[in-house]
Parts: structure tokens; C-alpha cells; sequence
């Protein structure tokens, strides 16, 4: 292989892995300054429960909401729409979280799909 070449492919594999690294280092980022990293144990029951609930149950085009009143932490959960892939029930859902404490708030729209043991699962 000539010099020229091997240049070439060290140069690519660093940039390939200077972008992984700082597209890790950007995603550990983001969950630390996510509402999620502040949340306590009980926001986080409040938030499991009802977007189980709401993922089960709720209709399309709905929101159910929950509040922590001790933390004031609370979040929005709303069903955009419900299909099949693969013959499993999937739903484009919009989930909006707050922290009052640091006036942070993030939102995101997720696919969730709902597994055989009855769990839901983001899939991308």
C-alpha cells in the first residue's frame, strides 16, 4: 500500500473516531442537563406510571399528564398515533418533562413499541 493511501485511512479512522467520541460525549451531555437527570425516585414512579397508563390506554391524539407536588417536577405524555410494524403496536408519542426547581424543560418525539412481555420500548 503506498504512503499516500495509508495517510488517507489514518486520517479517516481518526476522524470517524473523534466523531464517536464526540458524539458520545454529547449524548452524556444531554442526559446530564436533561429534566430526567433531576429527577428524584418518586418523579420517576409518577413518570413510569403514567406513561405505561397512558401508552395502554390513552387514544390517539390525547395527553395525560403528572405532577410531583413535593418536587413540583411534572411532565405531559401525548399519543400522536398508533400503527403496526411488524405486527407489533407501536405509538409516535410526544413526552414533555419540566423541573421547577431549574426552570429546565426538554421535550421529544419517541416511537414506542410495546414488547411481548408488555413492556414498551423506544426503538429509533
Amino acid at each position: 500500500m503506498k504512503t499516500s493511501n495509508r495517510t488517507l485511512i489514518f486520517g479517516l479512522i481518526m476522524i470517524i473516531s473523534f466523531l464517536v467520541t464526540s458524539t458520545q460525549a454529547l449524548a452524556g451531555h444531554w442526559l446530564e442537563t436533561s429534566p430526567a437527570a433531576f429527577f428524584d425516585e418518586n418523579d420517576w414512579a409518577m413518570f413510569r406510571s403514567t406513561i405505561r397508563e397512558h401508552l395502554d390506554n390513552g387514544e390517539d391524539g390525547t395527553s395525560k399528564t403528572w405532577k410531583n407536588s413535593e418536587s413540583g417536577n411534572n411532565g405531559t405524555i401525548t399519543v400522536i398515533n398508533s400503527y403496526k410494524e411488524n405486527g407489533t403496536t407501536c405509538r409516535k408519542t410526544v413526552i414533555e418533562n419540566h423541573v421547577e426547581s431549574r426552570q429546565l424543560s426538554g421535550k421529544g418525539v419517541y416511537r414506542l413499541c410495546k414488547q411481548p412481555d408488555g413492556k414498551w420500548k423506544v426503538v429509533p
